[in-house]
């Protein structure tokens, strides 16, 4: 089930620019039709322009919008969480779409020929005068680069290469960032930390933040039941942190609140918003956005292994919030048990480890009811005795047949040293270095810590490392999104090839695609934008808004010159151009305004669409534009050198 919420609302808002575009292309044919019927010398009726006029472009509009819903075909296979976040987005996008093709391949056709289909319609309804200006410059444009078309091919190749560079330049990350307003501080203290210390620990992390003037109020956790789902010994600490609303710059005040908890000894702590905080915790199992996982069974070497990762990686330029996950030995006691002795007796091994386990650790053995509460009663041995391995030795145990035998007449025992816990991961073992980054992309930062690891840290076999969490995350979008993308642009080519029956002019209208991501490229850059999953999905959707124009236009081309074939390819390509200019820029204009609201205010709860909308505001502002004119230049070009290409496909 997909409920309104702002994913959907976002798809829908994506869809505000496309879904008139059918209906755009529609309309614009039709009267132009209409407008060329009027000054006809025997006009024809109306009824008959109209459908005429919608049957011109009706494979034109269905092909298109099959590409459009190819293209978003890959957000579907995307992933974990990153596909919990964008398919329902998709899903609102793509019904949208679909219903918008079927009411401009039905409804629109009939409310044209009612509202339009009237003797009056050519004067009342003629190209406004904007249209027209647009229109003469045009054609004097392009009729010059026409003649020119070398200059042309250039430029397009400088913009290329230019694009090329600044994507590579760009930082890369998981999903943007929230403007949440909330903040979370995991905090650790020492194993073995008791309750009430950690709550004093808690007491002083409020005087420290709970001043600060952003703060507008800050709660305590401490610790979670056994029972609950993420069951959390005492030592461990969550402060819930509502800043006042409009707090400007929360990455600074993120940073204010790390120095503030660095006077705290013996603390490891972790500040994000709260959002990133429980995604990290699911992809990973950590509440960092990284962390590098060291698998082995040895334990002391897992924890020599986890210091040199964590000195290997101190001083990365972005990394924040670093540190272990608590690896320490506390005091201990083996039972090596006599099993002749305990024979004897008539001892099991089991039955002598239980019975001292239930010494130490206590058994519940009755209950106590105080007025109206009932309490456990909760027997075991003094601390004192616990502490002492010589009176331990006295410690009586019963036999079955009812025998009071003293321990050390039956095993010997030992104090040791061993692991305070032992965290696994799929049965294996594991130590955990882990961190955030701020103030640099996710993607740079790992690369370098990648980088130091592997040059200072040598794995002895059977040991292995994995960095999980938002890298783990990104990497699995970006080959899912790529592999997944190239098999949708195979079958948009194939769709394309079905509308036209001419690889020529199929390759010709790929040539678009290049050039709307010249726009996306250049508007992540400018916005301070990373390449993240959202952004990805918008240049993977961009192929298909960007492939409509150039298949319009290239169809218009394909009908010139099979109803008029005495035209030449230059008087083709410039008066296929200008029928198309106004569709064109009209659709580019609509989609621009819809995702507009998107980019600019304020981004609270726009942030996983943001990146996208950029992307296409960007594109489609740069492939309107080089499809307005290398289109028509490449197309004239080409077909003049290889006319049998071109001009027998569509004769």
């Amino acid at each position: 089930d997909i409920s309104i919420n702002a994913l959907t609302l976002g798809g829908l808002v994506f869809a505000i620019g496309e879904v008139v575009d059918d209906a755009i292309i529609d309309v614009e044919n039709i009267l132009r039709r209409l407008r060329e019927n009027k000054r006809a010398t025997a006009p024809l009726p109306a009824l008959d322009i109209v459908y005429e006029g919608s049957r011109e472009i009706r494979n034109s509009v269905v092909f298109a919008t099959l590409i459009i819903l190819v293209a978003f075909t890959p957000i579907f296979f995307l992933q974990g969480i990153e596909g919990r976040i964008f398919q329902p987005m998709a899903i609102a996008y793509l019904a949208a779409i679909a219903s918008s093709l079927i009411v401009a391949i039905t409804l629109v056709p009939v409310l044209s020929y009612y509202l339009m289909g009237n003797e009056q319609h050519a004067r009342e309804y003629g190209l406004g005068p904007i249209s027209e200006f647009l229109l003469a410059r045009y054609q004097r444009l392009l009729q010059h680069l026409l003649a020119w078309p070398l200059p042309v091919v250039a430029s397009t190749l400088v913009l290329l290469v230019a694009a090329a560079i600044t994507f590579s330049g760009l930082g890369r990350s998981f999903i943007p960032p929230f403007h949440e307003g909330n903040l979370v501080i995991a905090t650790t203290m020492m194993p073995g930390t008791s309750l009430e210390e950690n709550l004093r620990m808690g007491r002083e992390v409020e005087k420290l933040i709970g001043e600060m003037p952003e703060v507008a109020s800050l709660a305590q956790r401490a610790g979670r039941s056994r029972l609950d789902e993420d069951a959390q010994p005492v030592n461990f600490s969550e402060f819930d942190i509502a800043l006042k609303p409009g707090t400007p710059n929360v990455p600074e005040v993120m940073q204010r609140i790390r120095e503030q908890l660095a006077q705290i000894p013996g603390m490891s702590t972790n500040v994000s918003q709260f959002i990133t905080h429980r995604m990290s915790e699911i992809l990973s199992g950590v509440r960092s956005q990284v962390a590098v996982k060291l698998y082995g069974q040895d334990f002391a070497v897992l924890q020599q292994k986890q210091q040199e990762i964590y000195q290997a990686v101190q001083g990365v330029a972005g990394i924040v919030d670093l540190q272990m996950e608590p690896m320490i030995l506390v005091p201990g006691m083996e039972v090596h048990v006599n099993r002749a002795e305990a024979a004897a007796y008539g001892f099991t091994p089991g039955a002598i480890v239980a019975q001292v386990e239930q010494a130490f650790n206590g058994v519940v053995t009755s209950k106590v009811l105080e007025q109206d509460r009932t309490f456990d009663l909760f027997l075991r041995i003094n601390e004192t005795a616990r502490a002492d391995i010589r009176t331990l030795g006295e410690m009586p145990l019963i036999s079955p047949e009812g025998m009071v035998v003293p321990l050390r007449d039956l095993a010997r025992f030992t104090a040791v040293q061993e692991p305070y816990m032992i965290n696994r991961d799929s049965g294996a073992r594991r130590a955990v270095v882990q961190w955030n980054t701020e103030g640099r992309d996710l993607d740079s930062v790992v690369r370098e810590a990648q980088a130091r690891i592997k040059e200072k840290v040598k794995l002895p076999p059977g040991y292995a490392l994995e960095i999980g969490g938002d890298f783990e995350g990104q990497q699995r979008a970006t080959r899912n999104l790529l592999m997944s993308g190239a098999a949708a642009l195979v079958l948009m080519t194939l769709i394309m090839f079905q509308a036209f029956r001419n690889w020529s002019l199929v390759l010709l209208i790929m040539l678009n695609l290049p050039l709307a991501l010249i726009g996306g490229v250049f508007a992540l850059a400018l916005a301070g934008e990373t390449l993240n999953v959202s952004s990805m999905i918008g240049m993977v959707a961009l192929f298909g808004v960007a492939t409509r124009n150039s298949l319009l236009l290239i169809s218009r081309y394909q009908h010139l010159m099979q109803a008029q074939p005495q035209l030449s390819l230059a008087e083709v390509a410039v008066r296929g151009a200008c029928d198309r200019l106004v569709p064109i820029l009209l659709t580019a204009f609509t989609a621009a305004l819809a995702v507009t609201p998107l980019i600019f205010g304020d981004p609270t709860g726009k942030e996983m669409e943001r990146p996208l909308a950029i992307v296409l505001l960007g594109g489609m502002l740069s492939s309107t534009v080089l499809n307005l004119v290398v289109i028509p230049t490449l197309f004239r070009w080409l077909a003049t050198r290889w006319p049998a290409r071109f001009i027998p496909a569509v004769a």
